[in-house]
């Protein structure tokens, strides 16, 4: 059995380009970064630390690109709709007479 190696049409590998862009264009990238991760529930602080850690590499670039005071704009109106807003996840034990979902396991 011949074993299959990636090459330039295989559909999973990864691909990925270098796009010349303005600061206008990195400045809405940070825009979607902050809303997002704003959008999951992180809090001011933690949204600017992941800007300014390099192991993101868009959130890290627009940190440069744009500096802290800027980022720190873009990141307060990302992140003051959702300020009012927490997320808060509970597991409980699922009652035996309770209608299911989806059918059970034999």
């Amino acid at each position: 059995m011949r074993r299959r190696t990636a090459g330039p049409a295989d559909p999973m590998m990864r691909v990925g380009h270098a796009v010349p862009c303005e600061a206008r264009d990195v400045e809405a990238m940070a825009e979607a970064f902050a809303e997002e991760l704003a959008q999951i529930g992180f809090d001011e602080a933690r949204v600017l630390r992941i800007f300014r850690h390099p192991f993101y590499g868009g959130p890290h670039l627009a940190w440069r690109v744009l500096g802290e005071e800027r980022l720190r704009e873009i990141v307060a109106r990302a992140v003051g709709p959702w300020r009012a807003m927490r997320v808060r996840v509970e597991d409980q034990a699922v009652p035996p007479e309770s209608p299911r979902l989806w059918p059970r396991r034999e």
